[in-house]
């Protein structure tokens, strides 16, 4: 039900800025990528790296807090995205395409919206938080305390992108799952 909601609320605010959904195609932003100068995408790699970092600090010392306070957070069985599920490969696909979505929803999209109705960046920085860790909870296996170390990756993912634009939230995004990823399987 929250995905329909917010499926019906952004169609209505794409149909409104068709700016959004252009930012999809690489016809908007293969020609952006090319006039980039190679110290702008070095600077963007190290950016990154350190919002990745202090994405994975902030969320582990969260998660282990709840964890010392024995407050579950996922349920391993029911989650639908593990390896034992799906195939490594398979996975690191999909975290990483769900990461770039997720950006272009709650940042790209969500983000903008309330900034701009709010009339406040941290407004809408805030409200785009608190969505992206609540949407998470309609993931099967999930317990509400899991949003919270989600709700602040969406303040660091926010950050990223208000400092740093689209790229950084996502490249910061993807490099935060593909972690993860890497973590399971070699762990």
């Amino acid at each position: 039900m929250p995905a329909v909601l917010l499926g019906a609320a952004l169609g209505r605010m794409v149909s409104k800025r068709p700016y959004y959904l252009q930012r999809l195609f690489p016809s908007f932003w293969l020609p952006l990528a090319k006039k980039t100068r190679k110290w702008r995408i070095l600077e963007l790699i190290i950016f990154s790296a350190a919002f990745t970092a202090a994405l994975l600090f902030l969320t582990d010392q969260v998660i282990f807090y709840l964890s010392e306070k024995q407050i579950p957070t996922i349920e391993p069985e029911e989650y639908p995205l593990t390896p034992e599920k799906i195939p490594y490969p398979l996975l690191f696909l999909m975290v990483n395409l769900f990461g770039f979505l997720e950006e272009w929803l709650f940042r790209g999209i969500l983000l903008e919206e309330f900034s701009l109705a709010l009339r406040s960046r941290v407004g809408g920085l805030i409200s785009s938080s608190l969505l992206f860790g609540l949407f998470h909870l309609s993931n099967p296996g999930t317990y509400p305390a899991l949003a919270l170390p989600l709700i602040l990756a969406g303040v660091v993912l926010g950050i990223a992108y208000l400092f740093r634009g689209f790229s950084c939230s996502v490249l910061t995004h993807c490099l935060y799952n593909s972690i993860l990823v890497l973590v399971v399987r070699f762990s």
